[in-house]
């Protein structure tokens, strides 16, 4: 295992060494192929040894699986709403459709209400499918859509290591074969009372 503070130098245009007040950190586990590289935030040197040694031994006890990454610890303490936003601020970064984010919106935050999951822990594939056959009035397309914003949002969480995987992944969509609405032609008298009596 490789493990050192240090404080980052820099030559300026002058030719001049200068030497950053707060320390960094660098270390390497066994396991690992690449040199992390931290900021530790001290201009005390005992302080920042003690910080890297600190964050070497989370490291090692994540990688044993003795406890959940510190991502993970923070994510509890914050509400679904809120994971929710930081969500719906990335897809508007990456350029994601309005109509689109409006969508995800809508419905994370009517499954949140309805179904009370207000911190992602809450979040169990019964409790969605108690919830979908509760939904009388919602079409099996409309249902499908909220499975899949739901999963889109634990997915990007699951990704940013806010939590340890998305617990809707093996919930199976409602079949929509033969269950859409069928569509028909405009009626006469109803194309009158669209347009008044221009015709």
């Amino acid at each position: 295992m490789i493990s050192y503070v240090y404080k980052p130098r820099r030559r300026t245009p002058g030719g001049k060494v200068e030497i950053q007040r707060t320390y960094r950190g660098r270390y390497r586990l066994n396991a690992d192929t690449s040199v992390t590289d931290v900021t530790l935030d001290t201009a005390d040197k005992q302080i920042a040894q003690a910080r890297l040694a600190a964050i070497i031994q989370q490291k090692e006890r994540e990688k044993a699986g003795l406890t959940a990454p510190a991502s993970e610890i923070r994510a509890v303490a914050k509400s679904t709403l809120a994971h929710l936003n930081d969500f719906l601020a990335d897809l508007m970064t990456l350029g994601r459709a309005n109509e689109y984010t409006s969508h995800v919106k809508s419905r994370v935050e009517k499954l949140v209400a309805d179904r009370g999951f207000q911190k992602l822990g809450d979040i169990a594939p019964d409790k969605f499918v108690t919830w979908r056959g509760q939904q009388k009035e919602l079409s099996p397309k409309t249902l499908n859509e909220h499975l899949n914003s739901l999963s889109a949002f634990l997915n990007s969480m699951v990704m940013q290591n806010r939590t340890a995987s998305n617990p809707l992944e093996k919930v199976s969509k409602v079949d929509t074969r033969g269950r859409q609405k069928k569509r028909r032609a405009i009626t006469p008298d109803e194309l009158q009372r669209l347009f008044g009596n221009k015709f």
